[in-house]
């Protein structure tokens, strides 16, 4: 949406659901859904986000992220102009807030994490490559936090 002359905002969110069909009470792991990283919330590690517990067949620790059925991302960007490149096309300038997590099978408030920050992204020759710097404002003990994002090659939602 245009917010003033040579700025525009946006504001998503998505929330994905999945449930087992027939015998199959759970998602397989190949199906579940994970939060963390440049896509989804940033500032916290790709895919670092959700339920944790032992892995099934069980080859990893009970810290690992299993991933959930239930994921719910929002946030809310403010593209203001890019100083000396009134016009340009081919790159950006935001400030972001993202928040989100994945649960199983039922939505808990208190388990959302969030963060601030800000990211540039270029169309370049080569194809997109951005950068976003992000800290979180709600964290908890033991959140695999990244601080600072590249993306390489696409544009995340």
């Amino acid at each position: 949406f245009p917010f003033g002359e040579e700025s525009a905002y946006r504001i998503t969110g998505r929330v994905d659901y999945g449930d087992g069909y027939g015998s199959t009470g759970t998602l397989p792991f190949f199906t579940r859904f994970y939060a963390g990283g440049s896509s989804t919330v940033r500032g916290f590690g790709a895919r670092s986000l959700g339920p944790r517990g032992v892995c099934d067949p069980d080859p990893c620790d009970t810290d690992h992220v299993i991933g959930g059925n239930l994921r719910v991302v929002t946030r809310a960007e403010l593209y203001p102009p890019i100083l000396g490149t009134r016009g340009a096309a081919d790159r950006r300038f935001s400030l972001f807030m993202d928040a989100g997590n994945v649960f199983e099978d039922s939505f808990e408030s208190d388990e959302v994490r969030a963060a601030i920050g800000a990211s540039y992204t270029w169309l370049s020759p080569i194809g997109p490559l951005g950068l976003s710097y992000a800290h979180p404002v709600r964290d908890k003990q033991g959140d695999d936090i990244d601080r600072v994002q590249v993306i390489l090659g696409t544009f995340f939602e």
